[in-house]
């Protein structure tokens, strides 16, 4: 019997999107960097292809690692997919992109629960303590990616994490009279105790809030991107958790690659909604940045000769979703205002463009 294939929904294609758009960062960055390896783990990984004809999140992450070992000779990459369908997998093994790799990169394919397979996945990585990793967690639904399996992956400073975390699905099973579904929940949710969650005016807000706590006790760097199915209800999120500010801002700008407006979510009801009505998608409007300002105004007010390599760091590590393209249009607006001055410490007498910050410049925030 063939490997069962289905469509790729508007939620699967962003949450593809979003994927490709950091792996094609991650890959390049720390082979520039001189790191000599690297892995990715794929730990619900499936067919590696849509019955429409989209590729799967392995042949993504292949095809990015193989991209990058060409243009960099010394770089190695060893990719682990897992899942528990073997019809899925003997599918995957057939995807040319799967089967004609370059020689610097090796693909493991592996037949099991994802949660059981990550004991072997330790040993490996014990084997290989320098390599930087980012896991990719993506079940249906809830109960197969404990947080304690999430946080042994975190294993050096270079780890990462991307999870796909079924907050209205735990919100719907989480006072079930069944105690091992509630367990399940807890041990997703790294938790003893729900009563926080069941007591809660926004369960679903308070669920991510809590997941996303204990993910900060992983790494510092955390981001949440919501999702919303066709019936425009809550249902997951997808949590970006790793040590580095580079890899958060490179997934801040996938992110926003997704939603240009917030960047920080997307519905499937919107994008349906704007197809057929032959509006504007999504993927096409304008980024909505002023809270920027207001932030910008809090942390720096009445400070004089603030760099604007200060600044953008900042926003960088410290706004739930800014980037520096966004305070470069903040710092203008505010200029406009009369609400900063600059200084070039390295002036040549030729007057600044507009919306161009330099990072020498140095700010006063009246």
């Amino acid at each position: 019997m063939a490997a069962k294939l289905w469509p790729c929904k508007p939620r699967t294609k962003a949450k593809l999107e979003i994927v490709s758009g950091y792996l094609a960062a991650w890959f390049s960055i720390l082979a520039a960097k001189g790191f000599q390896h690297a892995i990715y783990i794929d730990g619900f990984c499936g067919p590696g292809k849509y019955s429409t004809g989209e590729e799967g999140s392995p042949v993504i992450a292949a095809r990015h690692a193989n991209s990058t070992a060409q243009k960099y000779p010394n770089f190695k990459a060893t990719l682990i997919f897992i899942d528990e369908d073997p019809k899925a997998l003997e599918h995957l093994a057939t995807i040319d992109a799967i089967k004609k790799q370059h020689p610097n990169i090796v693909i493991e394919i592996k037949n099991g629960k994802f949660s059981d397979e990550i004991d072997g996945i330790l040993d490996y990585l014990k084997k290989n303590p320098n390599s930087p990793t980012f896991s990719f967690v993506d079940p249906f639904g809830f109960g197969q990616s404990p947080f304690e399996k999430l946080k042994l992956l975190m294993h050096n400073e270079h780890s990462e994490l991307f999870i796909n975390f079924w907050c209205g699905y735990m919100n719907r099973f989480k006072e079930h009279e069944d105690e091992d579904v509630t367990q399940k929940i807890k041990e997703m949710m790294g938790s003893d105790n729900l009563d926080a969650f069941i007591n809660a005016a926004d369960p679903i807000g308070a669920l991510c809030k809590g997941f996303e706590a204990n993910l900060k006790t992983l790494g510092k760097y955390t981001l949440k991107f919501a999702m919303r199915d066709e019936g425009n209800i809550r249902d997951n999120a997808f949590f970006f958790c790793g040590r580095q500010p580079r890899g958060f801002e490179k997934i801040k700008e996938a992110m926003w690659r997704i939603d240009p407006e917030h960047g920080n979510a997307f519905s499937a009801h919107t994008e349906l909604k704007a197809q057929t009505s032959g509006q504007v998608s999504l993927f096409d409007k304008q980024p909505h940045t002023g809270g920027l300002s207001s932030l910008l105004i809090n942390k720096f007010s009445h400070q004089s000769n603030v760099s604007v390599e200060t600044i953008f760091k900042w926003v960088i590590e410290e706004t739930d979703s800014f980037l520096p393209t966004h305070a470069r249009a903040e710092l203008e607006r505010l200029y406009e205002k009369g609400s900063i001055a600059y200084h070039d410490p390295q002036s040549t007498g030729r007057k600044r463009r507009a919306n161009d910050w330099p990072k020498r410049l140095l700010i006063t925030f009246k």
